[in-house]
């Protein structure tokens, strides 16, 4: 709870920065229609026993400390980022058209001593995302500025700040659409390509393509992806000028990832092995989870849940 507290007391410390940018700080407490509260705390394992707690994380992608607030559907309503100490480094907080799938109308967040940033989402009428009005960087997810200019059901054009993609699509069989596109950067590397998505899970497939800067080829690839029979990636094939690298991934019986190997060919040496030991509480939600890699014993996660009657 002291956790808790301190989060409280820094945001409302947020309230005169975000009030002068038109934000209101209101939405940085717990939002109307929680149904669940996450609290994350991280640590190195003990140098002593790796099987105890030792130092914490501080601000690491990975392994952070972290606050969520969700709705009944799982949805994020509030994330604050936060020091062992409590004190937030980013708060994020957004609001929805549409619960039910997830979609999202404004994502706001504050980064001290920074100006708040406000991404606002334009649709269609198919409810697809057509333009983001600012890009906003948070430690496990990007919303990157975009503007698309569709000039015909099959054609396509999306303009950021940092470049514009071309892309036009092709019905397969099985199911199937390919998207070839031209993605032109500020730099003036040009990268064309082809990807296809099954269209029953909208995953996708195969991705391949040749980079150019100016009129020299920088580099070729080839990936081929494979997935569980519920959506998670279990393997990646990706060919390129150094060879052909393996990427696979398995999971437990409550979907969460618990290994994943690395290898390449020709040379075959460079394996990468990582394991995750988890502990449930009544509810399914994992509270604990052990990361071991390479056999080191890496990081002790720790969640506490707090659910929300209605």
């Amino acid at each position: 709870m002291k956790l808790f507290r301190n989060i409280l007391m820094c945001a409302a410390a947020l309230a005169f920065i975000a009030g002068c940018n038109g934000v209101d700080i209101k939405q940085f407490e717990q939002p109307k229609g929680t149904a669940k509260i996450i609290r994350t705390t991280s640590f190195h394992p003990s140098a002593e026993n790796p099987a105890e707690c030792g130092d914490p994380y501080d601000e690491n992608d990975l392994y952070p400390n972290k606050t969520e607030y969700l709705d009944s559907y799982g949805n994020p309503l509030l994330e604050i980022w936060s020091h062992p100490d409590g004190k937030p480094y980013i708060l994020a907080a957004y609001s929805y058209e549409n619960h039910a799938f997830g979609q999202l109308k404004k994502v706001i967040m504050i980064q001290p001593p920074m100006k708040p940033k406000v991404a606002k989402f334009t649709r269609d009428e198919t409810g697809a995302v057509i333009g983001i009005s600012e890009t906003i960087i948070l430690p496990d997810k990007v919303f990157e500025k975009k503007e698309i200019d569709r000039t015909s059901p099959r054609k396509e054009k999306t303009v950021t700040e940092s470049k514009s993609v071309e892309s036009e699509t092709t019905p397969l069989e099985d199911n199937q659409v390919q998207v070839e596109y031209k993605s032109t950067r500020t730099d003036s590397v040009v990268e064309l390509g082809t990807k296809v998505y099954d269209q029953n899970t909208g995953n996708i497939t195969e991705h391949s393509g040749i980079e150019y800067d100016k009129t020299e080829v920088r580099r070729t690839f080839g990936k081929k992806y494979e997935y569980t029979p519920d959506g998670k990636v279990s393997r990646i094939v990706n060919t390129d000028e150094s060879g052909t690298g393996f990427y696979t991934w398995e999971y437990d019986d409550h979907g969460n990832w618990i290994a994943y190997k690395y290898w390449k060919e020709p040379d075959d040496g460079n394996t990468y092995m990582q394991d995750k030991a988890y502990e449930y509480n009544g509810n399914g939600d994992w509270i604990r989870c052990v990361t071991t890699t390479n056999g080191v014993p890496e990081a002790i996660v720790l969640r506490e849940f707090e659910y929300i009657e209605k």
